[in-house]
């Protein structure tokens, strides 16, 4: 959808406002950034306004070609509500990942929540960051 990157730095899913502006960040920062969202018709305007720093970025309409395009171990920003679309998220996205790779969930989740995920990752291989991102 923008540039053909084969191998993204890190991968950030949900493009609303906060989201975005994550991604357009690490874009900025000189990171290759690969990017998707629930809905995929969002994907393509959001890189029609990226300018310069569209070669820094790359979307992605299907979770799995998503995972694919970020370089192992992989480390992806959910930048999704918490609760209990996070934890779909969890279930959809673990059998697409590898040893060593990260999940960051970017929503203001219950630190309950985040305790609980942290701990059905132990013994795993792949990793669980709680990182609440107030848009307030």
């Amino acid at each position: 959808m923008a540039a053909d990157l084969k191998t993204a730095d890190i991968g950030v899913y949900g493009l609303g406002t906060m989201g975005s502006a994550l991604a357009l960040n690490l874009a900025e920062q000189g990171f290759r950034v690969a990017v998707s969202n629930r809905e995929a018709d969002w994907i393509a305007p959001f890189l029609e306004e990226t300018g310069p720093l569209a070669g820094h970025l790359s979307g992605h309409a299907t979770l799995e070609d998503f995972v694919d395009s970020i370089a192992q171990p992989r480390s992806i920003l959910f930048m999704i509500p918490s609760g209990a679309p996070m934890d779909a998220m969890i279930d959809a996205v673990m059998p697409l990942l590898d040893e060593g790779d990260t999940i960051i969930d970017g929503g203001n989740a219950d630190f309950h929540d985040t305790r609980r995920r942290a701990a059905a990752f132990e013994g795993t291989g792949r990793h669980f960051v709680g990182m609440g991102v107030s848009g307030g």
